[in-house]
């Protein structure tokens, strides 16, 4: 493989991923992990994700936690469905701490949870709360 065949982080979903064969011509503008967040892309509603994990954190005093729970029953509200969300706010965290805002912790003691009851987030090195801003025209380096 070539030098410049490392791992990227995907746009849509924020997990790593290596090249793949078909990758190798065009490493360089590959975003995405998969067919399905190529598809997918980054929609308006992922961008809310991320805000309401930093208003909600801005909320908490420096090192408390914020589990992924309980930002997808924020969302939802009191009579919403949460469950459905959970996952799209655990990829918005897996963004924000690519770009250190926050910082992903997890408990592997807990015996019989999934990733996503195991998994805590903080403020990480880069938090900003000021107006957050984000556009979905951002130009990602990964």
């Amino acid at each position: 493989m070539p030098a410049n065949s490392g791992m990227k982080r995907c746009a849509r979903c924020g997990t790593e991923f290596m090249p793949r064969r078909r990758y190798l011509r065009n490493w360089h503008a590959v975003k995405f992990c998969s067919r399905a967040c190529a598809l997918g892309g980054r929609k308006t509603q992922s961008l809310e994700f991320e805000k309401t994990i930093v208003d909600m954190l801005d909320d908490l005093q420096p090192g408390a936690f914020l589990r992924p729970a309980e930002v997808a029953m924020h969302l939802a509200g009191e009579d919403g469905e949460w469950r459905p969300l959970l996952e799209d706010v655990v990829r918005a965290a897996r963004r924000l701490a690519h770009r250190e805002q926050v910082t992903l912790l997890d408990q592997p003691d807990m015996i019989g949870s999934g990733e996503l009851e195991a998994l805590r987030m903080e403020r990480g090195p880069a938090f900003d709360p000021t107006p957050w801003q984000s556009s979905e025209e951002e130009d990602y380096p990964y």
